[in-house]
């Protein structure tokens, strides 16, 4: 029996076993957050994730010898304000499986877009800080519902008209700063996202392939399949992204078009450009986005035909503090919105790490985009942000 025990234990390390794993990690975030919203509505709550949406997730990795993997990820968002989860679906914030190998990557499912990647790399803190966490993802003022003037976007809205078909199936459900109702907390307005039955920030039904590291440039091509029959198109969402990381330079570049179909019609790309250096002490990203969006002879109206986005992000490194600011806008022209400055933002506030996996943060995040007519209309949503985070 022991000779068996040592000859299985001799085999295993010459990896004639394949090994296997299953890792537990996540992210708890809460705090208490004091809003006033583009209605001029006050509301003081907790709420979750003001510094990045609370996150549980299962990573699996079979080694399958030669190099060769086999990977998974499932990963849902839990409430630290109820209890519940946030978003429709259990495993609202990613659902892949695939294989990797010296030839790279290949992930099946719901996965984020490859714009996201990124737009995160930019704002240096992973698209934390801001409107409950949205960094520069979805922090302008308006109805992110209506997928009309986020920020930064991560999926072709099509002029405001929403994502394709190939994002249905839950959402981000961001706590927006803009709808408020008088006499509601904050959460009883947040599923914004979801309830639109698309995902701003990802897809579903997904093929990814990630190219191996060539010396710190690295690619990715997506096609996510929208699956409706029809001449007009099947709704689907086609991106690529390329990635140069080396000493202090990093930079990116992400396209992404969102397909029609005979129901809706209309189409939208999305490119987004940009990068960060950092000088030590502090590190400085600059980014760029334009958005186009077209109605191929329908009659269906879009909010804007042409959009572009700049921000410029400041991250500070002394020790346990880690200070930043953000600010930028988004002007939008071509539709039904007009020609204007839809969001114009100014982020500021630092993070202090107590220890190694625990931190408290405050935020404060300010749109003083002027505003339009219709949704626009309103006063200059701010939130103030005081909270805890813990990674485990």
């Amino acid at each position: 029996m022991k000779k068996t025990l040592v000859a299985l234990a001799a085999l295993a390390a010459t990896g004639a076993f394949a090994q296997s794993s299953v890792t537990i990690s996540g992210q708890l975030d809460a705090g208490l957050a004091v809003s006033t919203s583009t209605t001029g509505v006050a509301s003081t709550n907790l709420a979750g994730g003001l510094y990045g949406a609370s996150r549980l997730r299962f990573v699996g990795v079979e080694d399958m010898g030669g190099g060769n993997k086999a990977n998974f990820l499932l990963e849902m968002q839990p409430s630290m304000v109820n209890g519940g989860t946030s978003g429709n679906g259990l495993f609202n914030r990613g659902a892949w499986m695939g294989l990797s190998g010296g030839w790279g990557e290949l992930r099946l499912g719901r996965q984020g877009t490859t714009t996201i990647g990124v737009v995160c790399t930019i704002d240096q803190s992973g698209c934390y800080s801001g409107f409950f966490g949205g960094g520069l993802l979805f922090s302008g003022s308006g109805s992110i519902a209506n997928n009309t003037n986020p920020w930064f976007a991560a999926n072709p809205t099509r002029g405001g008209a929403g994502q394709a078909v190939s994002t249905i199936g839950g959402g981000f459900n961001s706590q927006a700063p803009a709808p408020l109702v008088a006499g509601t907390s904050p959460g009883a307005n947040a599923a914004t996202a979801t309830t639109t039955g698309q995902d701003v920030t990802r897809v579903v039904n997904g093929v990814t392939y990630l190219s191996p590291n060539f010396g710190g440039f690295t690619a990715q091509a997506q096609y996510a399949f929208g699956g409706v029959a029809g001449a007009a198109g099947d709704g689907a969402t086609t991106g690529l992204q390329a990635m140069y990381a080396n000493g202090p330079i990093t930079a990116g570049f992400a396209w992404s078009n969102a397909g029609g179909t005979a129901a809706s019609p209309n189409t939208g790309t999305l490119m987004t450009l940009g990068g960060v250096y950092n000088f030590g002490m502090i590190a400085l990203g600059l980014g760029y986005q334009k958005e186009g969006a077209a109605t191929n002879g329908s009659a269906f109206a879009v909010n804007f035909t042409d959009a572009q986005a700049v921000g410029v992000t400041v991250m500070g490194n002394l020790g346990a503090f880690k200070p930043y600011i953000k600010f930028g806008n988004r002007s939008v022209s071509g539709g039904t919105f007009g020609s204007g400055t839809v969001a114009q933002m100014v982020n500021i506030g630092t993070t202090y790490a107590l220890s190694k996996r625990t931190a408290i943060y405050a935020d404060y995040v300010v749109d003083t985009a002027p505003g339009q007519t219709g949704v626009l209309a309103g006063t200059n949503p701010t939130q103030l942000g005081l909270g805890l985070q813990h990674t485990f």
